[in-house]
This record gives structure tokens, sequence and C-alpha cells, in this order.
């Protein structure tokens, strides 16, 4: 798995619940996640099988710890505005939906921020995206 000195502990959550603590080296992941098991075992996981990997502090935790959530009594805004940036340098701003589509489907509608523009409204295409960012609820 690479160097052995940027091991981080980690704790890889299964969709089906499972919990499986090791150790990973990758800041990045991409279809698939390597860890060495606590047993000192190499596994390899599909990403599309997993609910989250956890880089913790210790493998025990805090079963009773009640995380604190700082925005947890606002109402939530059902849109944002943010400001994308294409590949080809062009950069519009605009509102969006606050819904998962965001995360689920290959784009997104925006609503531009400019009245005057010819544009209603962009189905945005995430993956011609260079840059993409929040800048406020709306």
């Amino acid at each position: 798995m690479g160097d052995d000195s940027s091991l981080q502990k980690v704790v890889v959550r299964t969709r089906d619940g499972g919990v499986i603590p090791g150790f990973a080296n990758q800041d990045r992941i991409s279809d698939t996640l390597k860890i060495i098991t606590q047993q000192g075992k190499e596994q390899e996981f599909n990403i599309d099988k997993l609910k989250a990997v956890f880089f913790v502090k210790d493998f025990q935790g805090n079963p009773e710890y009640d995380e604190i959530k700082f925005l947890n009594k606002q109402a939530v805004s059902s849109m944002v505005w943010v400001r994308v940036e294409f590949f080809d340098g062009e950069v519009l701003e605009g509102k969006i939906p606050n819904n998962m589509e965001l995360v689920s489907s290959p784009g997104f509608f925006l609503s531009p921020s400019d009245r005057d523009t010819n544009n209603k409204r962009v189905y945005v295409i995430k993956s011609a995206l260079k840059n993409f960012t929040f800048l406020c609820p709306v």
C-alpha cells in the first residue's frame, strides 16, 4: 500500500451495516479503497458498497457522545446561490435548488442572478465544471 508512515486510522462503514476498522494512506478515494485491517490483512472495497470512510482519532470512539450540530435549529434554505466555472473559463452565478439533485444527478438547473441576461434557466452538466462555489443560502 505504499509508505506506512502516512497510514491513517479509518473506520469503513458499509451500506449493509458493516464496520471495519483499519489503516489507509489515501487522501483521495477513487472507485476503490484499500485498507490494512487491524489484523494486518489488506482489504479492498468498492466505493459503491460503502456508506462512508471515517478518518478517526482512535478506534474506540464514544457511542454516547452527542455530536455538536451548529445549525441544527436553523431553517434549511430551499435555494442556494452558487458560482460555477466551466472547463472553458465561462463563469455563471445563480440560484440552484438545495436538494439531492445536486448530488445524485449528472447536472442541475441554475437560475441566473442577472435578470437582464438572455438565459432564463441553465442545465449545468457537472462533468463540464472546473470549479463550483457555494456563495450563500437564498
